[in-house]
C-alpha cells in the first residue's frame, strides 16, 4: 500500500500522468480489448486467440496505452501517452478490426512526430524545450458515446472529437480545468460530468462543453461519480464521500471513510457500494445516509467495486481477487487469499458470461479469468512473442 499512496501523493502534488499507469480493459462483444503497454491487444474470450494488436509492431510513436478504451458497435477510441519523451498524447480510432481510421495530437511535438493532425490547432511554444512543455497525455478512460469520445488530459484539458461517421477525428469542443483528469467522464443523457486534481467537479453542457456548474470538493478526485435518482456519487482525496443534487451541483449530504476515496463509487438498491485506498469496503444506505456494513480483508482498493444482484467483487493492490456478500460483507468464497495472483489489481474487473475478467499490473499475465465463485477457467493469457 506504501508505494500506492507514494504514487498518488506525487501525482496529486504534480498533477502529472502516472509515469507507468493502470491497465486499461474493456470488451467488444466476447472480445476483450486491453490496454496494458506499447500495445492495444483484442483477446478472443473463447478460444484465447489473439484477434489483432495495435499497432502491429510496439514503436516509440504510438507511446504506451494504459487508459480504458472507448468502445462502441461502430468505433473503438484508444489513447496513448504519446512518442517516447515527448509528454504529448494521441488518439487513434480503430474499427472493430483494430485497424486505424484516424488519429490526433494535441500539440505540435506530438504531431510531428505521429503525423497525426493537432487538433488544438495551434503550434506548441515548448516544440524546443521539455521544460515548457505542456503535459498532453491521455490520463482518463475515455467514453463513447453517440458517436462522440470525452476525454481528459494530464494538462488538465478534456475534448469532445468525433469518433464515427462523418468528420471523425475532428473537435466538437474543448473544456480546460485546472488540474489533470484521470477519471473517465460520465455521460448522462445532455451533460457530461468530469472530476479533476484541481478537487472539483464539473457538469459541461453535452452539446457546447460549457460549465453549467462546478463545485469544489477540497480534495483531488480520481474516481468516476456514480448518478441514481438525480444525485451524483463522487468520491475524494479528503477520506469522503459527497453526495451533489446533479442539476446544481448543492452538497446534500456526506459519509466520512477512513482514507483517500479514489475508485468511484457504485449505487444498486438503494445502497452505494465504495472503497478506500487503506482497504475498506463500505456500503451505506442512501436514504438512512447510514453505513449498512464496512469490511477490511485485503490491502489497498484502488479501483471501483463490480456489482452482481448478491455479490461485490474488487481486486486489491496485492493481487487479490475478493467476493463479498451484498447483504452483509461477509467472504462469499471463505478466507482472503483463496483467489491470489502475480501483480496489482487496479482496475474493476469485468463480468462476461459466468466469468471475472482482470487485467494485473506487472502481472505474470495481461488478461487473467476466473469464475464467478472464485474457481480459474482457461483463460491465462499473455501476448506470444
Amino acid at each position: 500500500m506504501g508505494l500506492l499512496i507514494t504514487l498518488a501523493l506525487g501525482l496529486a502534488a504534480c498533477g502529472a500522468a502516472p509515469a507507468t499507469g493502470w491497465p486499461g480493459l474493456a470488451l467488444s462483444g466476447e472480445i476483450a480489448i486491453i490496454a496494458n503497454g506499447p500495445q492495444i491487444y483484442a483477446l478472443n474470450t473463447n478460444t484465447s486467440l489473439t484477434e489483432w494488436s495495435f499497432p502491429l509492431t510496439a514503436d516509440n510513436i504510438t507511446g504506451a496505452f494504459y487508459v480504458e478504451p472507448g468502445i462502441s458497435d461502430e468505433a473503438i477510441v484508444v489513447g496513448s501517452e504519446g512518442p517516447a519523451n515527448t509528454y504529448s498524447g494521441l488518439v487513434y480510432g480503430l474499427d472493430l478490426g483494430g485497424k486505424q481510421q484516424w488519429c490526433i495530437a494535441f500539440d505540435a511535438a506530438g504531431a510531428q512526430r505521429s503525423g497525426c493532425p493537432n487538433v488544438n490547432g495551434a503550434e506548441s511554444a515548448g516544440l524546443l524545450s521539455f521544460a515548457s512543455r505542456v503535459d498532453t497525455r491521455v490520463a482518463s478512460g475515455i467514453a463513447l458515446s453517440e458517436g462522440v469520445a470525452y476525454l481528459g488530459l494530464a494538462s488538465g484539458q478534456v475534448l469532445a472529437v468525433n469518433a464515427s461517421g462523418s468528420g471523425t477525428g475532428t473537435k466538437v469542443w474543448t473544456f480546460q480545468a485546472r488540474h489533470s483528469v484521470w477519471a473517465t467522464p460520465l455521460v448522462a443523457e445532455d451533460t457530461v460530468y468530469i472530476v479533476s486534481l484541481d478537487h472539483h467537479i464539473y457538469a459541461l453542457d453535452r452539446a457546447t462543453g460549457e460549465a453549467r456548474w462546478q463545485k469544489d470538493l477540497g480534495a483531488a478526485v480520481a474516481g468516476t461519480p456514480a448518478l441514481a435518482d438525480n444525485l451524483l456519487y463522487v468520491g475524494s482525496f479528503d477520506k469522503t464521500l459527497h453526495v451533489l443534487e446533479a442539476n446544481t451541483g448543492e452538497e446534500q449530504w456526506t459519509f466520512t471513510a477512513t482514507n483517500w476515496i479514489w475508485g468511484g463509487p457504485v449505487v444498486q438498491d438503494g445502497v452505494v457500494y465504495f472503497n478506500d485506498i487503506s482497504g475498506n469496503i463500505f456500503a451505506v444506505n442512501t436514504t438512512a445516509r447510514a453505513e449498512v456494513w464496512s469490511k477490511k480483508y485485503g490491502g489497498a482498493l484502488r479501483a471501483s467495486p463490480r456489482l452482481t444482484a448478491d455479490t461485490l467483487y474488487i481486486g486489491d493492490y496485492d493481487g487479490r481477487l475478493l467476493a463479498l456478500n451484498l447483504s452483509d460483507g461477509s467472504l462469499k468464497w471463505g478466507e482472503a487469499d483463496r483467489v491470489k495472483m502475480t501483480g496489482k489489481l487496479l482496475d474493476t474487473p469485468i463480468l462476461l458470461d459466468g466469468k471475472l475478467l482482470l487485467a494485473p499490473f506487472q502481472g505474470d499475465n495481461l488478461i487473467v479469468g476466473y469464475t464467478t465463485e472464485g474457481g480459474p477457467t482457461a483463460l491465462a493469457w499473455k501476448p506470444s512473442k
